[in-house]
Parts: structure tokens; sequence; C-alpha cells
């Protein structure tokens, strides 16, 4: 059972994230995202919140060499892979691997592809590489959790996580935009009652 809290920026976000219970901690490098940080600025919010053995690095197409010579450098736990990124190359990954995988024709192919690469896929809707706020279908990923080691993402907020859950037989759920009060701004409370849900939900699923 695995709970995501995903595009936090700040240190104070990070405490408020892990004191609600959340396993893994996400940070976002790709500029486009609302929820972008330099590296600069990723290794200060990781060395003021101490909480690099939770982060997960989030990242869409960048090279191999420097997602580890970055992944190593700041401590991180694992990187999210959201692009069009080759498996192979990231095969022997100094880091553990999650692999963001849409939910649409061709996910069980792709995944099968990935399957001696990444530890977790990360089920999310097929209209770009993470934060749209759109829900995955729920038929859909029924199916791909009932073969693959998956987190379901895609829109989540505190309503809905238990029923997304409920429906998926995921083996966690990841969140972001779902939980802030403007772009890339976390609200805190929506954080510690999108935890509590989601921890409910998955001891129903799994007993």
């Amino acid at each position: 059972m695995t709970v995501k809290v995903c595009g936090l920026r700040t240190p104070e976000e990070v405490a408020c994230a892990l004191e609600a219970g959340a396993d893994l901690v996400g940070f976002v490098h790709h500029p486009p995202s609302p929820r972008h940080l330099d590296w600069d600025a990723l290794a200060e919010v990781l060395r003021v919140s101490g909480a690099a053995s939770r982060a997960v690095l989030v990242t869409v197409d960048a090279s191999r060499e420097t997602l580890a010579a970055r992944s190593l450098e700041l401590g991180v736990a694992a990187v999210q892979l959201c692009g069009s990124e080759d498996p192979a190359a990231f095969s022997a990954f100094p880091v553990r691997v999650l692999r963001r995988l849409a939910v649409a024709p061709g996910a069980a192919e792709e995944a099968r592809a990935w399957s001696a690469t990444a530890e977790v896929f990360v089920l999310d809707h097929p209209s770009g590489a993470g934060g749209t706020g759109l829900a995955v279908d729920l038929d859909e990923a029924r199916a791909l959790c009932a073969q693959l080691p998956c987190l379901v993402a895609g829109g989540l907020t505190p309503e809905s996580v238990g029923a997304v859950l409920r429906a998926t037989g995921a083996r966690g759920a990841d969140a972001s935009s779902g939980l802030e009060a403007a772009p890339g701004v976390k609200d805190a409370r929506r954080v510690r009652a999108f935890v509590t849900a989601a921890r409910a939900a998955l001891g129903e699923v799994q007993a």
C-alpha cells in the first residue's frame, strides 16, 4: 500500500504530506509544469525537509545521464519517467524507476516493454504527461491493476480517491492537482484528507 503526494514545492508542503502519512513525496522537474522546481530549488527543499529518502523525482524526457547524476547527488529514492523514454536506456538505473502509464489502448504493450525496468506503474490520463486533473477510465485501469503493480493517479481528490481505489484494486494512489488551492500550491487540509481517505480505502482493498 503506497500513498504518494506529488508536485510539492516547499519544505512546509513536504512536512504536511509526511505528517499526514504519505509514503512518498513527488517533486516535478519539468519547466512547463506549474509545479516545476529547478535543480537548485529542489536540492534546497530536500535539504531543509530531510525527505530525500522518500522523494520521487518526476521528469519528462530528461537524459539518462542527467537523471542518474542528479538522482545520486540529491539522494532521492526513485525517479518517475513520464515521457517517451526508452526502457532499455534506463535498465540498471541507480535508483528505483516508476513509469507513468497512460490508461489507453496500447498500455499493456508499453507495460511489457518496461516490465524489466520499472518497479511500479503510475496510471494516469492519456491527455498529458501528468497533472492534468483528468480521471482515468476505471475499467481499463482495473484490467491493468490486475496484471501490474500500479498506483492510480489522474485527478484524484480526497472525495474521489476511495471510490477509485475500490474500483480499480490499485496498490496505491498518487495525487497532485486535486490537492491544490491554486496551480502549484498545495492545500494542507486537502493533503491530509487525501492521505486519510486513501489509507482507509487501501485497507479495505487489501483486507
